[in-house]
């Protein structure tokens, strides 16, 4: 038996993949693939509120005075300056799903990268010895 992952509670072999004591055929995984969560809440609100700030800056910068204009834009900018850090402190889940004898499902959540594509190179190169090997049997 060949192991290609094992780590944080889940092992990729040839024949089979561990996730929290669970075990799945490998034969029976089809569909792999990672998608991404949800943005974090308040990026979603940093940068809805610096927009917001910056078009009222810009829509409004005729009849308002020169010094509260430039606050409203410095503002905006701030706003959407901290959406950009929040969004690299508090990255978006990733997720690999495949589908397991018709059903959808989860194998992983985590917001490491790295970990997701070892995760993901470990179970395509597993599902690809199996579809060598099954070629193989006739």
């Amino acid at each position: 038996m060949l192991t290609f992952y094992n780590h944080r509670g889940v092992r990729i072999t040839d024949s089979y993949v561990s996730v929290d004591g669970r075990r799945y055929s490998v034969r029976d995984l089809q569909g792999v693939r990672t998608t991404r969560g949800p943005f974090n809440r308040m990026v979603v609100r940093a940068l809805g509120g610096g927009v917001s700030l910056i078009a009222m800056a810009i829509l409004m910068g005729a009849v308002m005075p020169v010094a509260m204009t430039a606050a409203f834009g410095l503002a905006g900018l701030l706003a959407v300056g901290s959406a950009f850090v929040l969004s690299r402190t508090h990255p978006r889940e990733l997720m690999l799903w495949a589908n397991f004898r018709g059903m959808e499902l989860m194998l992983i959540k985590t917001r490491d990268s790295i970990e997701v594509g070892k995760l993901t190179r470990a179970l395509r190169r597993a599902l690809e010895r199996d579809a060598r090997y099954s070629a193989l049997s006739y």
